[in-house]
């Protein structure tokens, strides 16, 4: 997950909190170096303050949504004005201060709808565990390799998964399954 905000104290506690749930948590301090990570790798849910030091943090909700990543806005400065922007954007918004535990719920909440909907589609359609997980991983723009890395394989089972993923879609390409799994996934 990624988590952006410019109060470096705030991060490192927010990270903290996180952690001690069981979450990975990668961080940034502006809007440019959360558009990179974004870039990179695409994050399970991204928390976003909307005052950072260089823009407002709700920059980067258009971009999450078009990558399917859920957004928490966690901010001091919100206020009812903004409710329909980030309903536009399918944000949900915790005003700072929030007690860690919540957000730590609300984080939680975002992605067992994540996984619920990833299982759904895997038991659709008959895939395993490791074929849904390279499909999920394409779809967070991850390679051949890294997806053999995270799944500690050779890139030839890789192959061999996406072989059999084909198959069971009846599709010849994996741009046509991510897009299959991303529409399946919704907002």
């Amino acid at each position: 997950m990624l988590c952006v905000d410019d109060d470096v104290f705030l991060l490192r506690a927010l990270r903290r909190s996180l952690r001690s749930h069981g979450l990975d948590v990668e961080t940034a301090e502006t809007v440019a170096a959360a558009r990179a990570l974004i870039g990179e790798r695409k994050p399970d849910v991204a928390i976003v303050d909307l005052r950072l030091s260089d823009g407002d943090g709700a920059e980067l909700l258009p971009l999450l949504r078009e990558r399917k990543v859920p957004a928490l806005v966690l901010s001091g400065y919100f206020d009812a004005s903004r409710a329909p922007e980030l309903a536009r954007w399918h944000a949900l918004a915790i005003p700072k201060p929030a007690p860690p535990a919540v957000v730590a719920q609300v984080v939680r909440t975002l992605l067992d709808r994540h996984r619920l909907s990833h299982q759904l589609f895997a038991e659709l359609h008959g895939l395993s565990e490791r074929e849904a997980l390279v499909v999920a991983y394409a779809a967070g723009g991850l390679d051949t390799e890294q997806t053999a890395a995270r799944l500690a394989c050779s890139p030839g089972a890789v192959k061999v998964f996406w072989k059999r993923v084909f198959d069971k879609l009846a599709v010849r390409d994996r741009a046509t399954v991510v897009a299959l799994y991303l529409g399946f996934r919704g907002p």
